[in-house]
């Protein structure tokens, strides 16, 4: 078993037919307008590489979020596949595991570079940093472009 993607996003889900639907994917950061601060969901997105032997087993999924002191903001709660229907497939196609997994109500009590463990059979497959940051921190002044500095310029010219 390999894991194959992995991604952050606002909203996710899997579909019977195999599709993912994501929404606000490949999300890298949290910027949050004040401290503590609740996140209506975060969803995790994962497909795995695997093979027969691997879709034969039983398997347990774990996800944590820990915030920089190391407290729990989304606390190990083990998923359990057991065997299911085993698909047959054409040769030389590849066969994979695909989930997500939402969280609700993620409560983000300060800022600062949470981590984001994933495990399968309580090997780490993904571990990712998640900067939580808040908004007034990311505001910055735009700096003037070359046009606007010589406006600027000439307007000091004028005023001596």
């Amino acid at each position: 078993m390999r894991l194959d993607a992995f991604i952050l996003a606002e909203a996710a889900t899997a579909a019977p037919d195999g599709k993912l639907y994501v929404h606000g994917g490949g999300l890298t950061r949290v910027v949050c307008p004040v401290f503590p601060f609740v996140l209506p969901q975060l969803a995790l997105v994962a497909r795995l590489l695997v093979d027969e032997s691997d879709l034969e087993a039983r398997h347990v999924f774990e996800t944590t979020l820990v915030d920089p002191e190391g407290a729990a903001v989304v606390p190990g709660a083990p998923l359990v596949a057991e065997q299911g229907d085993v698909l047959a497939l054409p040769d030389g196609e590849e066969r994979f595991m695909q989930f997500a997994i939402t969280f609700g109500g993620v409560l983000f009590a300060r800022p600062g570079v949470h981590t984001l463990s994933f495990k399968v059979d309580e090997e780490e497959l993904r571990r990712m940093t998640l900067p939580v940051v808040e908004l007034a921190s990311q505001i910055v002044e735009a700096q003037p472009n070359r046009a606007e500095r010589r406006r600027r310029e000439r307007e000091r010219g004028r005023e001596r």
